[in-house]
């Protein structure tokens, strides 16, 4: 029951059951006869006896230890390897995803104006070319004079974001920002939305544009969770920092 129920970690089954047998056969078949031989037996008989059950329960304590090591060592593989697969699945999804938006850092660094046509057009590749990970909304923002980050462009989205907004009011959201000029493509911390649900922000700057720009796409994070489970369905808790 205990392995069924996910207790005992794959592939130690018949460690954890040679480790239960081994128990009841000590306690059934060789220290309770025992215990209840030092009840007649002589000092010298009952010293041996009591020899034997220490012995008997270093054995054990030592098979359990055994146990739980190679338990944690097959969790920690597993970990590792979770990891592993998580670890390609966003590679994956950030180079395919956001290969539309490198083509927008382009238009940028090329001196042109964005049309809200174009940008929406590049909306559009971007969500076709990602099936379930397309941000839920895309944008630019742009640092003002007076050092504030307002929306330049977005997508339609019902969350507020709309052209002016400064986005340097969400904490996260400026966190993610700074970290985008210092590390690159930025995976940004989650903050609360709209209707309470968690969004990330996940940053990409622009480089040599004559104001300092960042192409933002706001991610809805119940839908990364879901698409992660499809991959790994047994499940993963993993923490990210908006500065690795």
């Amino acid at each position: 029951v205990q392995y069924l129920n996910g207790v005992w970690p794959q592939g130690s089954y018949w460690l954890y059951v040679g480790n239960w047998w081994f128990g009841n056969f000590t306690a059934l078949a060789f220290l309770t006869p025992l215990l209840l031989g030092l009840r007649r037996g002589s000092p010298g008989q009952n010293t041996v006896i009591t020899a034997f059950v220490i012995a008997g329960l270093v054995a054990s304590y030592e098979l359990a230890v055994s146990a739980e090591r190679q338990a944690r060592e097959t969790w920690v593989a597993q970990a590792r390897d979770s990891a592993t697969q998580l670890t390609g699945i966003f590679v994956r999804a950030l180079q395919t995803g956001y290969g539309e938006v490198r083509a927008l850092e382009l238009l940028l660094e090329g001196g042109r104006r964005l049309t809200q046509g174009q940008f929406d057009a590049a909306v559009d590749i971007l969500k076709t070319s990602r099936d379930g990970f397309a941000p839920e909304v895309l944008l630019v923002t742009r640092r003002a004079d007076d050092g504030t980050w307002p929306i330049v462009f977005t997508s339609e989205n019902d969350l507020g974001l709309t052209p002016g907004f400064r986005l340097d009011q969400i904490p996260e959201a400026l966190d993610a920002i700074e970290s985008a000029f210092d590390f690159g493509l930025t995976l940004g911390a989650t903050a609360p939305i709209g209707e309470g649900k968690y969004y990330g922000f996940n940053t990409l700057p622009v480089h040599d544009a004559p104001t300092p720009t960042v192409v933002m796409g706001v991610q809805n994070v119940s839908e990364v969770d879901q698409y992660i489970a499809e991959q790994i369905p047994y499940g993963l808790g993993f923490a990210s920092s908006s500065q690795h």
